[in-house]
């Protein structure tokens, strides 16, 4: 095993071998795409065949035409069907005169890659203020969008208690001041839309955004590279912000790896051009991400994916990085342990003190215990107390 394969087991947002060689076949310059998509052919098929590479596929078909034309029809008409699917409710809210931000692959897509095929989709995210989130749902729920389970780490599938099978009820001011999103799903054709009142994850504070509002643009709206006709009123993020949340979600331990974020980092750079590196820099250290910017940026850097400024990562690299920012960059890229779930737990009951201040009329549970129970949407303390044993018990034996 490599050095890099190493690192990779450790920090999932690190390509393989393998992954870094089929990255430079779609995105490199010449003459090192042909020399990388060579050697990548000659790999044991195993190695080629991990989901995160076949996300890749359609990228490389539209660069070589060869490799990759199923994975790409596939992708095209996922895409089709989201647009088609989601266009009703987008143009509800709209009417309705809730501002609407798409935000990571469906507005890339459209704005960086060359065409949208070649950036498969999972679901769409789309944020909505805060303010306005409780609207955003019952307009989810009247077109049929049913919320799915509560995101928990640990038990999942016929294993896990029926519980954390249910769909979510809830999605009150104690639950999104803890979570930044929640995903829905429609029953009828089993597509997904994950509906954000946060742009970062950890960043739920009410008015935090404010500012990402008030830089976002309009999503152009007739373009050679849109399938169908969009409804108005769509925003995207200033280049700016936007590169920093694909670094920041794409460094996050997720399975499989989601190394999806150098496709989406590098076309972003080299889409748009006028990327204001200061507001970078700046929003990456009031957010405590600019560690995470200057690996991940480094990393693009030295597998000559793309030539960023140099002034950019000497920048990051002298920046000082607290205690604080470095537990946080482990916590996130590391596979989750105990000290990732020790720090969750402090964090919840960091929002509930938040939340209690903010607001102390709310109707947030008074206890610590009972607010736990209430976000991961526990129907007991003993059923969360069986939960939070199971999860160490598996986290202990996994390290």
């Amino acid at each position: 095993m490599s050095a890099v394969d190493a690192l990779a087991r450790l920090t999932s947002w690190q390509p393989s071998t393998a992954q870094t060689l089929l990255l430079q076949a779609c995105l490199s310059p010449e003459p090192l795409a042909a020399a990388a998509l060579a050697r990548w052919r000659t790999l044991d098929p195993a190695l080629r065949a991990d989901g995160a590479s076949q996300r890749l596929l359609p990228l490389l078909y539209g660069r070589w035409g060869q490799e990759g034309a199923g994975a790409h029809r596939r992708s095209w008409a996922h895409h089709k069907l989201l647009q088609a699917c989601s266009y009703d409710l987008f143009a509800s809210l709209s009417q309705a005169a809730v501002p609407l931000l798409v935000i990571k692959g469906f507005p890339l897509a459209h704005t960086v890659y060359p065409e949208p095929a070649q950036r498969p989709l999972a679901d769409i995210d789309f944020v909505v203020p805060w303010s306005r989130s409780d609207e955003a749902v019952s307009h989810l729920r009247r077109h049929g969008w049913e919320p799915l389970p509560t995101p928990l780490k640990g038990d999942s599938g016929d294993s896990a208690p029926a519980w954390q099978r249910q769909p979510r009820s809830s999605l009150d001011a104690a639950y999104r001041r803890v979570r930044h999103s929640h995903g829905f799903r429609h029953p009828r054709h089993g597509l997904s839309l994950d509906l954000h009142w946060a742009v970062f994850q950890g960043h739920c504070e009410p008015g935090r955004d404010d500012a990402l509002w008030q830089r976002s643009r309009p999503l152009p709206q007739a373009s050679h590279r849109s399938m169908l006709q969009l409804p108005s009123g769509l925003r995207v993020l200033d280049p700016a912000d936007h590169l920093l949340l694909v670094l920041a979600h794409g460094a996050r331990w997720q399975g499989p790896a989601p190394i999806r974020w150098v496709a989406d980092a590098v076309n972003l750079i080299r889409g748009e051009p006028a990327v204001d590196w200061d507001r970078f820099f700046a929003v990456a250290c009031s957010r405590e991400l600019s560690l995470v910017a200057a690996r991940l940026l480094a990393w693009l850097q030295a597998s000559q994916l793309l030539e960023l400024p140099a002034q950019v990562l000497a920048k990051l690299e002298a920046q000082p990085i607290a205690w604080r920012e470095r537990l946080l960059y482990a916590i996130e890229t590391e596979p989750p342990g105990w000290r990732s779930g020790f720090s969750e737990l402090l964090y919840i009951g960091g929002c509930r003190r938040a939340l209690k201040r903010e607001n102390p009329a709310c109707e947030a549970p008074a206890s610590y215990s009972a607010f736990l129970c209430h976000v991961l949407g526990a129907p007991s303390q003993r059923a969360l107390a069986a939960h939070l044993g199971r999860e160490l018990w598996r986290r202990r034996r996994s390290t």
